[in-house]
């Protein structure tokens, strides 16, 4: 793989490892202070695809939000049925507890991703 490449591998690893980075950490420190609410499913997308993301929209307090949540989850959800969710009324978003594992486990995905590309696999070989 060419270097200029490699680097453009790194620079999109990086900023999506940040991305999800940013988004743990922020959900993380959200858990001992959100509110469990009961919200009405207003839409959702459920794929099996692991390229597009699942996601329910909610209303609550006559505003849209959507909350991304895993295939499994997705599929047992019934539009017009109520679910409950945490609730950050600090930073105004809802978020799935179970999304922190999943986006913890993109996180070790994305470093070993990372690691991978870092390595100079040319001179690793014997030759």
């Amino acid at each position: 793989m060419k270097n200029q490449s490699r680097l453009i591998l790194l620079a999109i690893g990086f900023s999506i490892l940040a991305y999800y980075t940013f988004f743990y950490f922020q959900a993380k420190k959200s858990i001992p202070f959100a509110t469990k609410v009961e919200c009405k499913i207003i839409d959702k997308r459920c794929s099996a695809s692991p390229s597009i993301k699942n996601y329910i929209k909610v209303l609550f307090k006559n505003k849209s939000y959507q909350i991304e949540i895993n295939e499994e989850d997705c599929n047992n959800y019934i539009v017009g049925s109520k679910i409950l969710l945490n609730y950050s009324k600090e930073k105004d978003y809802f978020f799935h507890k179970d999304n922190l594992s999943n986006s913890r486990n993109k996180i070790v995905i994305l470093i070993c991703f990372i690691v991978i590309l870092i390595i100079p696999w040319k001179k690793t070989k014997k030759g």
